[in-house]
């Protein structure tokens, strides 16, 4: 990470070569595996990252993973069932990221209840595609209640 990121929002100190990425709220949860043995820190975004008195919205949580593969940073937003609210959140998190933190890569990732409509894209789901397709990053990836990947994927 750089000196922009306070002690208190980094989740596993001294623990950078974890097996498992694990995010966790409400029932929902992103899991990313270490396939890669990486070093991985991992970040608790909305209230440690940013202050609970800031009037910006953020995502949840994000980690950054640096190994061979390159620097690679993965946005996460446990969320229920508003995925447009959800996009906004990705959005202007990516956009404080892409300013602060020296990455190669973004990843946006939203778990959630699965209250949403099948197959219907949302305003903010389209614009949050097009902002990344235009950054040549990867395609937004929604899932419900648990989202499972593997790090070598985020290649």
């Amino acid at each position: 990470m750089n000196n922009y990121t306070p002690e208190s929002a980094i989740i596993n100190k001294g623990d950078l070569k974890r097996k498992k990425i694990v995010f966790t709220e409400n029932k929902r949860v992103y899991e990313c595996r270490n396939d890669t043995d990486e070093d991985v820190v991992m970040l608790h975004v909305d209230g440690e990252l940013f202050s609970s008195k800031d009037k910006v919205i953020r995502c949840d949580y994000a980690f950054e993973a640096d190994g061979n593969l390159g620097n690679r940073t993965c946005l996460v937003e446990l969320k229920g069932h508003n995925v447009s609210h959800a996009c906004e959140q990705l959005q202007q998190s990516l956009v404080y990221f892409e300013r602060i933190y020296p990455v190669v890569r973004f990843y946006c990732r939203i778990v959630t209840s699965g209250n949403k409509k099948p197959n219907i894209e949302s305003r903010e789901e389209k614009s949050l595609s097009a902002y990344l397709r235009r950054k040549g990053c990867e395609k937004l990836k929604v899932g419900t209640n648990k989202i499972i990947e593997k790090l070598s994927d985020l290649g």
